[in-house]
């Protein structure tokens, strides 16, 4: 298992960050990704391989004044 924003969610070797994002529906998203406390950039997200209970938080960019 992982935990996404505070919630587990199936792990499995080999799993990256990118297709946990595609799997969770957030891959079109704008958000900001923080795996572990460290910021990965989009890029970044098909090489980024997870391991068994990392904690990744998604951030949504909000707009205003």
């Amino acid at each position: 298992m992982v935990e996404l924003n505070s919630r587990a969610v199936p792990w499995c070797e080999g799993l990256t960050l990118a297709q946990l994002m595609e799997r969770e529906g957030a891959s079109g998203l704008p958000t900001a990704v923080v795996v572990d406390g460290e910021f990965v950039p989009k890029s970044r997200h098909p090489q980024t391989l997870l391991q068994p209970g990392a904690k990744i938080a998604t951030f949504s960019p909000i707009t205003g004044g």
